[in-house]
């Protein structure tokens, strides 16, 4: 069963793959490593960053700064990885997303095209002081940007990150988009369009966003509008997804009008998602699905990097088998992965581990997989993401802290589904504690049963070879501020599908608790 949503993304295979594919064969060996023997239901090609990735009438191409008598010395190539062979393709009137979305078709498997909504990488080199600022930071923005600040969503605070983006609330801004739109639409023939509005997520003033989100859905109708004239001429139908927060209140604060777009049919597919790389292990998808209902599909970013709070990142393929683990279970559709079309060019026996076991939580069963605890990054201006970590041993106050009445600290982990053998390990990360011993004595109860501390000897049943290998297998990379671990064995009759809740009791003393994981093995014995 084909469940995986792969965006191919801006610059991948320009920059990582040599001269020799950029060919109409080189386009296809790219698809079919992708789909062969995967789980990969569609393939989402990236057409745009701040400029388009292919020849176009109404937004400027990367390429078109480039000047063949100026030699290798031109800040557009120092802009762009691997514009000398999108410029090749250029010359051998190859265009890159035909030959992607055709064999797609040919292999059974979804092609679409995905466009960046607000796209504002790099914006806070261009902003520096000219003296400061590298060489091609001062060319990457797109003309439009850079030739048109009163559209910015920020005027009165620094043009960078965030503060940067276009503001859609001006005509001018959704009309460009749509033209783009109205261009891929004419000239490509996919089964999709994905509207990534995590780049960069912020589409309107401060104060704005429920003004907006009337606003954006006009806009989506005049999008679908597009849509619906292109499946009249192509003769199928081209579906609508949106890659949004999380989050739904997040999603709601910012302006994007999830249940209006349901009932109106402006989406077909939602794509939920973190921000900058770090994954989520609690997708609300119950409540996603109360919202939108059952025509929407629901699928879920899983990726490599999970984070307790801000800074705190690790990074683990374990870890993004245990988000998808943990979002199938819930009831997510189908799993998407951005980023990872770099693995195909620097670690290809990874990728298609991951493109065959992601998908589906019967291959996931036999993956080493971490679930921990993570936040949802994304919120609106005002409001605080709302990490649960890290959180003090010593608790100074009673009664008024809802999620932490008394001492005892609790912690929420999606396992996914419990697994029917293999061992399951807690594990918990403390900093600025002085007696170690203390936080590794203390009480802790998963679902209301007690744990021992016994990962420190041999388990009786099992051989000293399987132990030896046991313990290899387990993940030990924790975030760089915690200085000392302790890990419990959990019996599998412990477990249960979905949530589990975790108690412990800390050793009232300075200190902090900084990071908190299940981590499945699986084993044979």
């Amino acid at each position: 069963m084909r469940t995986i949503y792969l965006n191919q993304d801006n610059s991948h295979f320009w920059s990582m793959h040599p001269a020799e594919d950029m060919s109409e064969k080189g386009l296809r060996r790219l698809v079919d490593f992708y789909v062969t023997g995967t789980q990969v239901k569609s393939i989402l090609f990236c057409v745009n960053v701040q400029h388009a990735l292919l020849e176009s009438e109404v937004w400027k191409s990367f390429y078109a700064d480039y000047d063949p008598d100026q030699g290798d010395d031109q800040p557009c190539l120092k802009r762009v990885h691997g514009l000398k062979n999108l410029l090749l393709l250029k010359d051998l009137k190859i265009n890159p997303y035909k030959v992607w979305l055709k064999r797609c078709r040919e292999l059974g498997v979804e092609g679409w095209i995905s466009l960046r909504m607000n796209d504002c990488g790099d914006l806070d080199d261009w902003a520096m002081p000219y003296e400061d600022a590298p060489e091609w930071a001062h060319h990457n923005p797109g003309v439009f940007w850079r030739t048109h600040p009163e559209l910015r969503r920020l005027k009165n605070r620094s043009q960078s990150g965030f503060a940067g983006t276009l503001d859609y609330a001006k005509p001018e801004v959704r009309a460009a988009y749509l033209a783009m739109i109205n261009e891929l639409l004419e000239r490509l023939d996919p089964d999709g369009l994905e509207l990534d509005w995590m780049h960069w997520v912020m589409m309107f003033a401060p104060g704005a966003e429920a003004a907006g989100a009337k606003i954006l859905n006009g806009f989506l109708r005049e999008v679908r509008t597009i849509l619906d004239k292109a499946e009249h001429r192509l003769g199928h139908k081209i579906r609508l997804a949106h890659r949004v927060p999380a989050d739904p209140q997040a999603a709601l604060e910012l302006g994007y009008d999830v249940i209006g777009w349901a009932d109106e049919k402006l989406a077909d597919v939602l794509i939920l998602s973190g921000f900058s790389g770090a994954t989520n292990f609690d997708y609300p998808i119950t409540v996603w699905r109360k919202l939108v209902g059952n025509d929407v599909k629901l699928i879920a970013s899983a990726e490599c990097c999970a984070s307790a709070y801000p800074g705190s990142a690790i990074f683990s393929y374990d870890a993004l088998y245990g988000s998808a683990a943990a979002a199938l279970q819930s009831g997510a559709d189908g799993i998407y992965l951005i980023n990872e079309c770099y693995r195909e060019s620097d670690a290809p026996e990874l990728l298609s581990h991951v493109l065959q076991h992601c998908g589906q939580l019967e291959t996931l069963s036999g993956c080493v997989r971490r679930h921990a605890v993570s936040y949802a990054q994304v919120c609106a201006p005002g409001k605080v993401a709302g990490a649960r970590l890290p959180v003090a041993l010593r608790k100074s106050a009673s009664g008024l802290d809802f999620s932490r009445m008394d001492e005892t600290i609790d912690l929420r982990i999606n396992l996914g589904t419990k697994p029917e053998k293999g061992r399951v390990f807690l594990r918990l990360g403390f900093s600025g504690v002085e007696d170690k011993k203390a936080v590794k004595a203390a009480p802790v109860r998963i679902n209301s049963y007690p744990l021992l501390l016994t990962l420190n000897r041999p388990f009786e049943s099992m051989s000293s070879n399987a132990w030896a290998a046991l313990k290899s297998s387990l993940p030990s990379d924790v975030p760089a501020a915690v200085e000392k671990t302790a890990c419990w064995d959990v019996p599998l009759q412990m477990l249960q599908d979905g949530i589990n809740l975790i108690e412990y009791l800390p050793p009232q003393v300075d200190g902090m608790l900084e990071w908190a994981e299940l981590a499945v093995i699986p084993t044979t014995e």
